[in-house]
């Protein structure tokens, strides 16, 4: 095929996808002079960027430069990177208009993806695909450092992660050393500084390869592997709120922790729904004002003592139905 002076496309009627206020994107096809549909040729599906500032075409420039140096295809899927075929870069003057515009023509290799949760409907197997791919750019020495669901393809038919948008690609090396072990889903989730390479770290976060580290509890982080089998230690800590309220909370957030990202761990919360914490709590609830009361007689105070403000380990007891807790909190 041509790419030359002889090449044409149509936007087959399409309209454009308006990515800035100087650069649009349109799906298109493209044919050569040889063409010949009698023949049952058909034209090439492809993606045309046109840009309308030299700022923009300059990195169109820095995009070409890397689709070049990855294609043809079958180079760059030997090298372990999916990045669509490049047809060419091409740049003109309007002689109508006062600056220049150009654009650059890319395979079209598929949709791409509104938002992280429409990446993580895809399943784990694509999801591992998208961070195997880009820890093979991190091999290579380039950094996407734009990395978003946009930019992400799911190529038809075969369903494999797609590459694209390298204007602000860096030529750098990764910080995490090629010879660590890839993410493993399902895994606590590291400290970033620890995991050292930010950009897959934060892939890894947005496509939920890990389980969470901490969990949210009255407003607060907590480490939650500290508490899968201690709802009584995040009980506890709580700062404000009364027992009942702060019991039904802390027992759903574990329970609900447990159910999305360790669906095989044992713990006597997964056997209770919303209406059976609530009746639990409630009549813990009550057990503790009373035990509140009691205390504040014995004591000769007029106004109720606090429970928070009460020694955990003189507090009644949690229901049985949340299993053993540990006795030193």
């Amino acid at each position: 095929m041509s790419v030359g002076d002889q090449l044409c496309f149509a936007t087959s009627g399409a309209s454009s996808t308006l990515c800035g206020t100087t650069t649009a994107v349109f799906r298109g096809t493209l044919t050569d002079s040889a063409w010949n549909a009698d023949a049952g040729e058909y034209p090439l599906p492809v993606i045309i960027k046109v840009v309308f500032s030299q700022a923009d075409f300059d990195r169109l420039e820095k995009e070409r430069r890397f689709y070049e140096a990855f294609s043809p295809p079958e180079e760059a899927v030997n090298k372990g990177l999916v990045v669509p075929q490049f047809y060419g870069i091409y740049k003109t003057t309007n002689p109508k208009m006062a600056y220049p515009f150009g654009l650059i023509i890319l395979e079209d290799c598929g949709s791409s993806f509104a938002s992280w949760n429409d990446v993580i409907a895809e399943g784990p197997r694509f999801r591992k695909a998208v961070v195997c791919g880009t820890r093979n750019l991190h091999k290579h020495s380039l950094i996407h450092v734009n990395l978003i669901p946009q930019h992400i393809l799911r190529s038809e038919p075969e369903g494999f992660p797609v590459f694209i948008s390298f204007s602000q690609t860096e030529e750098k090396a990764c910080p995490r050393h090629a010879d660590k072990h890839s993410p493993v889903l399902g895994d606590l989730e590291p400290i970033a500084d620890v995991f050292e390479c930010l950009e897959e770290w934060t892939l890894c976060r947005d496509l939920e390869i890990w389980r969470p580290r901490t969990i949210d509890f009255c407003g607060q982080p907590y480490f939650v592997d500290a508490y899968l089998n201690n709802v009584q230690g995040l009980i506890h800590s709580a700062q404000y709120g009364g027992p009942a309220d702060v019991f039904e909370h802390a027992c759903k957030v574990v329970r609900d922790y447990i159910a999305k990202y360790l669906p095989d761990f044992e713990s006597p919360l997964k056997a209770l729904d919303d209406k059976e914490i609530e009746k639990l709590g409630k009549e813990w609830g009550d057990v503790v004002e009373q035990f509140l009361v009691d205390l504040s007689k014995d004591a000769g105070r007029e106004r109720k003592v606090s429970w928070l403000a009460v020694d955990v380990r003189a507090l009644p007891a949690l229901p049985a139905e949340l299993g053993p807790q540990p006795s030193v909190l």
